[in-house]
């Protein structure tokens, strides 16, 4: 099994990707946190929806839509958005790395061309001015960005199935290139253009066919479709301005539980954008384990994030000096433990640091490049109270 962790992580590796989709390269909070302050506790927030919603099973579809609203609106409270309204215009990339194969392009592809008229795609070409755009009505060429577009199919019930063919195989060879790297654009650009009223209805519909589909499951590997099928295509209406692949993972885990399955933790949260039904299967089997792994049980995790919630909080409401703040706020733990050690003033931050330590996830031995351990610190500076505190956790000379 891929990228499974035989030793048990920290819960708030949950909130974040396992795996950067880009660089293929392991995440860490304080990434995630430099990217959007204060990213964790919104995250935080967000499960607060998912631990009072686990076992009510949710029966109609515009609860079900509200419950996402809600999950969306805690889960990017950190941004500020001026405006949280559902946009008329969306878009998000697909590349050729963990959250697509060319399978799930096929299949998207396929859903413009002969089922969606409200999606477009569009595939650049290594000169960011040369693109195959797709729609549900054409396919066509655009040689310059100032350009007109050069039709070169029209979709008609005549020659659809042969087209569509010809399509994929066009847009599935640029796909292959990955990223248009000399022009650091990404290569497949998806579009949804549809006014916030008919996006609305529109996810509904989406919506009632996940309810249909889940009363004629027979097993769990039919449920594991349907709320597959519901969170990809919920996934590519993009119903928000923001937060869209953190609010329907965290959808996709209370779905899981609200039928009596275990909670999963994929590789990254976005992998429902581009990847094909079956892969997404597998996904969500090898996240399972992944996620009992890693984190144990769903009410582990849920207690592990409500504390560190709460001690990060509880920080925050410390009065510190400014080089404490800033490592506060990127949640570097470790050089906030050493900075507290030096001075007698900062013992009840010192205290608290290392009473949830493993909270926090504060390795107490950890050095700086130049400056030592805490305990290195508290001797250079004659802190005899945090001496006596670091030797209390197990540090000594």
């Amino acid at each position: 099994m891929n990228n499974l962790n035989p030793i048990k992580t920290h819960f708030t590796q949950f909130t974040i990707d396992l795996i950067h989709k880009e660089t293929s390269e392991p995440t860490s909070i304080q990434q995630f946190v430099e990217n959007e302050p204060e990213y964790d506790l919104a995250f935080c927030s967000g499960m607060k929806i998912l631990e009072t919603n686990h076992s009510k099973l949710i029966i109609d579809p515009k609860i079900f839509l509200s419950t996402l609203d809600q999950i969306n609106k805690s889960s990017i409270s950190h941004l500020q958005l001026k405006n949280d309204e559902k946009p008329s215009l969306n878009h998000f990339p697909i590349n050729k790395d963990i959250t697509s194969d060319e399978v799930g392009i096929r299949e998207i592809i396929k859903k413009i061309w002969l089922e969606q008229s409200h999606y477009a795609l569009i595939a650049r070409s290594d000169n960011i001015s040369y693109a195959y755009h797709l729609t549900h009505e054409y396919f066509a060429l655009q040689k310059g960005e100032n350009q007109s577009h050069q039709i070169l199919y029209k979709n008609n019930s005549i020659n659809r199935e042969e087209t569509l063919t010809l399509i994929s195989t066009k847009i599935l060879e640029l796909y292959r290139r990955g990223l248009c790297i000399k022009m650091k654009q990404n290569r497949l650009v998806m579009v949804i253009h549809i006014e916030a009223s008919e996006r609305e209805k529109l996810a509904l519909s989406i919506i009632s066919d996940y309810f249909k589909q889940m009363n004629q499951a027979q097993s769990d590997l039919e449920q594991k479709h349907a709320i597959i099928h519901v969170i990809k295509n919920l996934s590519h209406l993009h119903l928000y301005n923001d937060g869209n692949a953190r609010s329907l993972y965290i959808l996709a885990n209370l779905l899981l539980l609200q039928n009596g399955m275990r909670m999963f933790y994929p590789q990254n949260m976005c992998v429902f954008e581009g990847c094909s039904i079956d892969h997404l299967v597998d996904e969500i089997s090898e996240g399972q384990e992944r996620f009992k792994l890693m984190f144990g049980s769903k009410e582990e995790l849920i207690e592990g994030l409500n504390a560190y919630e709460s001690a990060v909080t509880k920080l925050k409401s410390f009065i510190l000096p400014d080089n404490m703040r800033q490592a506060l706020d990127k949640r570097n733990f470790n050089f906030l433990l050493r900075l507290t050690a030096a001075l007698p003033r900062h013992l009840p931050e010192l205290k608290f640091l290392l009473e949830n330590k493993q909270i926090l996830n504060i390795d107490i031995k950890a050095k700086g490049k130049t400056s030592g351990s805490a305990l290195d610190i508290a001797c250079k500076y004659g802190n005899h109270e945090a001496i006596v505190l670091l030797n209390s956790h197990g540090l000594s000379n």
